[in-house]
């Protein structure tokens, strides 16, 4: 390969199956395709060992200097998707994560197919909806978590998208450029001195499109009750798991720009019927209205303890029943 033939940067855009909505991973596919960018090489991947073929034909014997990295796909905090079944009630594919491995997320296992790549990328952009954010509740991993794992593994920076993302969110060159209104992608610079530097972007936008959601001149309060669906594979029954005590959600707002392209962390039952959390737990959706979850110490506590009574509860599930007498 000649030096200036060269790609600069490498788009992989996940292709789930037909299950998986995919029109925002057509249309951004398409509309970078349509730019012919130079030096700028974009394909389709359904899993992590598609990842590494698609790097392989880059990165030669022949290769000079480094590549940035761009891997677009659905997603959840700490989690994006390649090529695996997903929709609003969870993974439908008990194989997504074995050989090839159809997400992308901390497996070892996975994320050996591409530490061979080490020192051979500038920079990586995981670009799904709060893909990079702090919170998952429902998962035992966030977006933090997945960005600082890549950053020591490839020794560059990494960050991750931490709101939702439009099809047409790229710069001129093709690489992720959020919209004002949106939150700016949170990362890790990689350091040979010290271990990896969390990325400041600056201060994200004030929101602008929320509506006070009181009642009676007091906040909404929503009690969760019980547990329907995960994203990823925690639940093993198909029965709701209801939680050992409810927990109760203060919602001073809703937002008019509701997540409607975010895939949901958990599908609960709260007193006011289904509902979802979405977008990294900031939202609870119930029927069209998404409210602006109050964060404080202790629900956040509360949120991140389900994953203990779920454990708890799906023990008790399958466990044997002893034999009376």
């Amino acid at each position: 390969m000649i030096f200036s033939d060269q790609p600069k940067t490498v788009t992989l855009v996940a292709n789930p199956p037909p299950e998986t909505d995919n029109g925002g991973l057509d249309q951004a596919f398409q509309l970078l395709s349509a730019r012919g960018l130079r030096n700028h090489q974009i394909s389709r991947v359904a899993s992590v060992s598609d990842i590494d073929v698609a790097l392989g034909s880059v990165v030669t014997a022949s290769f000079k200097g480094t590549v940035r990295l761009q891997i677009i796909g659905h997603a959840i905090p700490g989690s994006i998707c390649l090529g695996a079944r997903w929709t609003d009630t969870g993974i439908h594919d008990p194989a997504a994560f074995a050989f090839p491995f159809l997400v992308l997320d901390t497996n070892p296992v996975a994320l050996g197919l591409l530490a061979k790549y080490a020192g051979k990328l500038s920079e990586v952009m995981l670009v799904g909806c709060h893909v990079g954010s702090t919170t998952s509740f429902g998962h035992a991993i966030n977006g933090r978590t997945l960005t600082y794992t890549l950053a020591e593994l490839l020794r560059c920076k990494v960050c991750g998208a931490d709101d939702d993302v439009a099809p047409d969110e790229y710069d001129e060159q093709g690489w992720y450029a959020p919209a004002p209104s949106h939150r700016r992608p949170k990362g890790w610079r990689w350091s040979d001195a010290s271990p990896p530097l969390w990325t400041d972007p600056g201060t994200d936008p004030l929101p602008r499109n929320r509506k006070p959601a009181a009642r009676d001149g007091k906040p909404v309060e929503i009690e969760i009750r019980a547990v329907r669906t995960a994203m990823l594979p925690l639940l093993t029954t198909q029965e709701p798991v209801v939680l050992p005590s409810p927990i109760h959600v203060t919602c001073q707002y809703v937002t008019s720009a509701a997540p409607m392209s975010a895939l949901p962390e958990l599908a609960v039952e709260t007193d006011q019927g289904p509902a979802q959390l979405v977008g990294g737990g900031r939202y609870l959706k119930i029927d069209d209205v998404c409210y602006v979850i109050d964060r404080s110490p202790a629900l956040v506590a509360a949120l991140t303890g389900m994953l203990r009574c779920l454990d708890t509860a799906l023990r008790a599930l399958c466990a044997p029943t002893s034999a009376a007498g």
